[in-house]
């Protein structure tokens, strides 16, 4: 029996895309980029196991002056949700205030977060 297929439209780092998802199949995005004082790389996962809800999984990994950071995030939606949330586009005027813009059309999953962790090796270091 072929595996069934989703799509859904959402944020990828700074674009808007199409993720396309096959069941049991795992699809991740990664960016890795110097951050003014060292590094960062990010990696963003999107699972279906061909239930009612999708998982997106945000993992950063950085080193500044100041040490190594990590963090992970889950969030879940369900599939009748993937497209719950206008999708936004935000240009700024003259004096700085943000405008917002809908894009017409194209809605995003409205993710619900799950889990969270994070990981600064300097604070630990120091005892916080």
């Amino acid at each position: 029996m072929p595996k069934k297929t989703i799509m859904f439209t959402d944020y990828v780092f700074d674009a808007i895309r199409l993720v396309k998802l096959t069941e049991g199949k795992e699809k991740t995005y990664h960016r890795g980029r110097f951050n003014g004082e060292g590094w960062t790389h990010q990696y963003l996962s999107f699972f279906w196991e061909g239930g009612d809800e999708v998982a997106c999984t945000s993992h950063t990994q950085a080193r500044d002056c100041d040490g190594d950071l990590s963090s992970a995030t889950r969030h879940t939606c369900a599939l009748g949700d993937l497209r719950g949330v206008q999708v936004i586009t935000v240009s700024f005027a003259e004096d700085g205030t943000p405008i917002r813009h809908d894009v017409p059309g194209i809605k995003r999953p409205d993710w619900k977060e799950s889990s969270h962790d994070q990981r600064d090796s300097s604070a630990e270091a120091m005892g916080y």
